[in-house]
Order: C-alpha cells, then sequence, then structure tokens
C-alpha cells in the first residue's frame, strides 16, 4: 500500500466509547486516567514502543506475516475497499503511515510475547511525542481495551456509591481522584479474604503457578535436538539456547495465562520436565518446568487473579446498569 497522509477530520481522543448514566466517556478521557492510575496500561505502551526500537535481522517471513495481519483487520472490520479503509482512518484522524506501524507492532509482539527482557528503559515519553502512533496505538491496536473496562467498573461503582454529578468537579483530574477514591471504599468492602478464597475454589486448576525457562528455535529439527540434549546429555536449556544463539528467557506464569497450544502440555508436566517442541506464532518453543505450585493467595499471580474476578463478578451488575456502551472493547 502506498504511503499517504490521509487529512483528519476528527481525533481518536474525542472518540465517545461509553457513557455513565447518559454522560458521554471518550478515548481521551480513558486516556488521562490511564496514565495516572493504571499501570498495566503504562508498561504495555512501553513495551510496544520498544518493540519499534527493535533491530530486526532479515527475515522474509516478516513481510507476508504482516501483509496477513492487515488482510485479517480490513476483513474483519469490513474494510476490503482501499476507500473504506482510508474513510475509516480520516473518521478517527489517523494516518495510513501510522496504521502499518502498529500493525508491525502487533506482529513483533506476538513473536515477542515471552521476552520479558524487552522492556523501555527510557522512561514514558512526554504527551505530544510520537501523537500520531500514539493515538494509531489506541485504536489500531486496542492498546486501551483493559483500560476503558477497568474505568468503565469504577465509574459505575463511584455513581451507585454517591449519586455523584460527575461534571460538577473542576478538571478532569479532580472528577478521576473522586472515582478512584470511591473505588477503593469499595474494594475494601468487597475484596475480604474470604471472597478471595471463594474465588480460589472457584477457579482450581486455572491458576496453577508455573516457574518456567523457555527457547526460542526456528526449525522443528533444532527444537528437537535441543530437547534430546536436555533429556540426553543433562545440559541445562540455557547452555543449549546460550550456545545456539536463540532466545531463552524465564517466567512465572498462571496456567490460564499461558497460550493455549501450551496449556495441556503444562497440565501434565511435572517439575523439572522438559516439553517437547510446541509451535506457538513463528517460533518452536522448549519449555522447561522448573517448579509447579497449586494456587495460593500467598502468590502475587494468583491473588491478582483472584482480585481481578471477585471485582468483575460484584461490579457486572452496576456496570450493566449505568453504562451504556457506544463501542464496545474499543
Amino acid at each position: 500500500m502506498t504511503t499517504e497522509r490521509v487529512e483528519s477530520h476528527g481525533t481518536a481522543l474525542a472518540h465517545v466509547l461509553f457513557r455513565i448514566d447518559g454522560r458521554p466517556v471518550t478515548r481521551g478521557e480513558v486516556k488521562a486516567w490511564a496514565n495516572r492510575f493504571d499501570a498495566t496500561f503504562a508498561a504495555r505502551r512501553a513495551r510496544r514502543r520498544a518493540l519499534s526500537e527493535l533491530e530486526l535481522d532479515e527475515d522474509p517471513s516478516f513481510d507476508a506475516t504482516l501483509e496477513e495481519e492487515a488482510a485479517e483487520y480490513r476483513y474483519s472490520r469490513g474494510l476490503e475497499s482501499r476507500e473504506s479503509l482510508v474513510a475509516w482512518l480520516d473518521a478517527h484522524g489517523l494516518t495510513v503511515d501510522g496504521w502499518w506501524e502498529v500493525l508491525r507492532r502487533n506482529v513483533l509482539e506476538r513473536r515477542h510475547a515471552a521476552d520479558s527482557t524487552l522492556l523501555l528503559d527510557k522512561g514514558t515519553p512526554p504527551e505530544g511525542e510520537d501523537a500520531e502512533w500514539s493515538e494509531a496505538e489506541l485504536v489500531v491496536s486496542d492498546l486501551l481495551a483493559s483500560a476503558v473496562r477497568a474505568f468503565a467498573r469504577r465509574a459505575a461503582v463511584a455513581a451507585s456509591r454517591t449519586g455523584w454529578d460527575p461534571d460538577a468537579f473542576p478538571s478532569p483530574a479532580s472528577r478521576h481522584d473522586a472515582i478512584e477514591s470511591e473505588w477503593q471504599a469499595w474494594r475494601r468492602e468487597h475484596l475480604t479474604e474470604s471472597a478471595l478464597l471463594e474465588a480460589l475454589r472457584h477457579e482450581g486448576l486455572a491458576w496453577l503457578v508455573y516457574d518456567l525457562e523457555e527457547s526460542h528455535w526456528t526449525s522443528l529439527d533444532a527444537a528437537r535436538e535441543a530437547v534430546s540434549c536436555v533429556r540426553l546429555d543433562a545440559r541445562t536449556l540455557d547452555d543449549v539456547a546460550r550456545e545456539a544463539g536463540v532466545r531463552y528467557v524465564t517466567s512465572t506464569q498462571l496456567l490460564a495465562g499461558v497460550a493455549e497450544v501450551v496449556h495441556d502440555a503444562l497440565l501434565t508436566s511435572a517439575p523439572g520436565e522438559v516439553v517437547d517442541p510446541l509451535r506457538v506464532g513463528a517460533d518452536w518453543v522448549v519449555l522447561r518446568v522448573v517448579a509447579k505450585r497449586p494456587p495460593s493467595l500467598a502468590e502475587p499471580l494468583v491473588r491478582a487473579a483472584a482480585e481481578e474476578f471477585v471485582e468483575t463478578r460484584v461490579a457486572a451488575p452496576l456496570v450493566e446498569s449505568r453504562i451504556t456502551w457506544e463501542t464496545r472493547g474499543a
């Protein structure tokens, strides 16, 4: 697709995502709240920015994967013709260049999903820097999706507790402070240890905790050779990966959080075991289960999952009654 600038008749930040008791909430308001209160948004934004700075080796498959990403994106949104795509971007105040760059990051993010070393160490860029790609990220990659749900939940809770007028505050920041204050009070009432333990009983196996080693290989034969080196030659996976110059990472994950293709293999694996190669995205992945623990609220990942479970379940009726979605999940 030829690079071009699309003239903007609107902005991504002005787009209304939902209404709370009839009052519109824009993407810009959710972004302003997330910048202050949502650590996961800041972390994902930083990671996405770091992806754009990767020095990539020549990879013939990358362009083909990017073209597939673009075709799927357009098809899923009814933007098959060039005219419809340009009109959609124009309506959101975006450019074709920005759209392609976000799709590129989407492909890179999947390829580097397990790379915990890919972090931004330069701090969050000043507001307004690279504004074009920042707004495109919010729209095209659904970068705010979890923040939209979190803010809607908080706004519904705040409105139900005080009957407050959101327009009575002198600034968006003071309104967000009030929402957050009501939300924290509500959490103290509902996120009791007994409620979290009940969530733990409800989810069971889904919150099994795994300490994992993993290495990423470009071919099945190479991945199988790595498995043999660990199983038969008693070498460490770290040593095998380092010698081959391939990516090796460690992580702690819940069973519910791993890729679907990995799920069953982990469920049947014992601590110390090396799993047969699995196809994950463009790579063949070799996993070693370092440790496997039953879910406990003493595990930070499990406690966070239990809190999210309780928050979602208890707040659901309030969200249903007070939030009207303009573009669900946008």
